[in-house]
């Protein structure tokens, strides 16, 4: 019997298929609570093929199964849809807090306010037009018009301040592009020499960079597009950041 021994290598190559499928389940349940992994999933093929018998007398006999694979399951479209939402979602956040920030300054807390040092401004007007000759009203109408001055200039200096906090955050948001890209840049050269290279499927650096394309997007409105050797290129406004591993 030629291929007496055959049966045995057939439950082998199944023992290390579902071992190899029990590793990926112990994989995907260890990482469960991690932020940005995807879950995985070893996809078995059959195994090569052996001939028994002679002449016309030929016959086919498997030999087990193996694992192909260990796919990723993760939707590119729905990527692209929430990087995407997630763009305008960052863009929105901003406008809100500075327009918090601007409704904190102008706000009336104490009554004593933009409104109501404008609106004793122009009363004074009105009522020294009543008596242009009063000396008390004239007071009156120099007090006012100082306090209106006043409060105009503290609320230049709130503003200036504003513009200068928002001049620092985006000069904290162009160190963060240029961090997350460069790590964007060296895993791009870690996935393409193990899938590339060695032939194997490097899912966890994957989900490593899409993390951070996902925040990266929440900065400005990203492009990215995927490259046959499984990197990545991104570019803002037509200027490629990064460019295969650079």
């Amino acid at each position: 019997m030629p291929l007496g021994f055959a049966s045995y290598e057939i439950s082998v190559s199944g023992l290390r298929a579902n071992e190899r499928s029990l590793f990926t389940v112990g994989h995907n349940i260890t990482n469960a609570e991690v932020r940005g992994y995807s879950r995985q999933m070893s996809m078995h093929t059959t195994s090569f093929y052996a001939f028994a018998g002679r002449n016309a007398g030929l016959m086919q006999v498997g030999l087990g199964a193996g694992t192909q694979e260990t796919r990723q399951i993760r939707n590119i479209f729905l990527d692209i849809v929430y990087r995407q939402e997630n763009t305008h979602l960052g863009l929105w956040d901003v406008r809100n807090g500075t327009y918090q920030e601007v409704q904190a300054i102008v706000s009336d807390p104490i009554f004593q306010g933009l409104k109501d040092t404008m609106y004793n401004f122009w009363d004074s007007w009105h009522e020294l037009s009543k008596d242009p000759a009063s000396l008390s009203m004239r007071g009156v109408m120099l007090q006012r018009a100082e306090a209106m001055v006043d409060h105009m200039n503290h609320l230049g200096k709130q503003f200036d301040e504003l513009q200068r906090n928002l001049n620092n955050e985006i000069l904290v948001k162009v160190n963060q592009v240029n961090r997350i890209t460069a790590e964007i840049a060296a895993i791009n050269r870690a996935i393409a020499r193990n899938e590339v290279v060695l032939g194997d499927h490097a899912n966890d650096l994957r989900d490593k960079r899409n993390l951070l394309l996902d925040s990266l997007t929440r900065i400005a409105d990203f492009d990215i597009e995927e490259k046959r050797d499984g990197m990545v290129q991104v570019t803002l406004g037509g200027y490629p950041l990064v460019y295969n591993d650079r």
